[in-house]
């Protein structure tokens, strides 16, 4: 049985003319997925951006999401950047928290690593909670969708429609002390990033 070419242990499979484990195809297979998903989350993107430019909605199809097999170790939901019980998984949109995964790696490639980081704690602690509701919760993740797409956005909303959704945020989490802490270290690196 051949070797893998990346990590020496028994290969069972050929990619691009390389002998892979199960470890190191599965490795692949998450990469080409997570690639597929970016590309298909800015394609959606940018035909909301055009419709919201042009007035006219629903006219352009938009493109599916890629559905994966994510059965991580330990009943956890990994996305790239984000952790998610599975606990959690079917109360939650988890396309709003594809969404804030997809941005958070947009972020980091940027070179702001302290917005992603206290991006991804925050966007953790919000789905970790229970002391808020499961529809508070999900209000939540698309407000963080929101704003964290609005961070790498060449076009962004009016300051107006940015402070109303951060204090939409602000308001959501205030009954509780732990996201409120994390909020605090959030905002001020949000509003830096859209200029006020």
């Amino acid at each position: 049985m051949p070797a893998c070419d990346q990590c020496g242990k028994p290969a069972i499979a050929s990619a691009n003319q390389l002998n892979l484990c199960v470890d190191c195809l599965y490795k692949l297979q998450w990469v080409q997925y997570t690639r597929q998903m970016a590309i298909a989350q800015q394609i959606n993107f940018l035909l909301d951006q055009a419709e919201a430019v042009t007035g006219l909605y629903g006219v352009s199809p938009r493109m599916q999401m890629p559905a994966a097999a994510n059965d991580s170790p330990g009943g956890r939901m990994t996305f790239n950047n984000i952790r998610v019980d599975r606990s959690v998984v079917g109360a939650i949109n988890t396309g709003e928290v594809q969404r804030i995964d997809v941005a958070l790696t947009n972020i980091r490639f940027a070179g702001n690593e302290e917005l992603a980081s206290a991006l991804r704690d925050f966007t953790e602690a919000v789905l970790a909670t229970n002391e808020l509701s499961q529809q508070l919760k999900n209000d939540l993740l698309g407000q963080i969708s929101f704003l964290s797409e609005q961070v790498r956005a060449t076009a962004k909303q009016a300051p107006g429609v940015l402070k109303t959704v951060m204090g939409g945020v602000a308001s959501g989490v205030s009954t509780v002390a732990s996201l409120v802490s994390l909020w605090e270290k959030l905002e001020p690196l949000l509003a830096r990033s859209f200029g006020m």
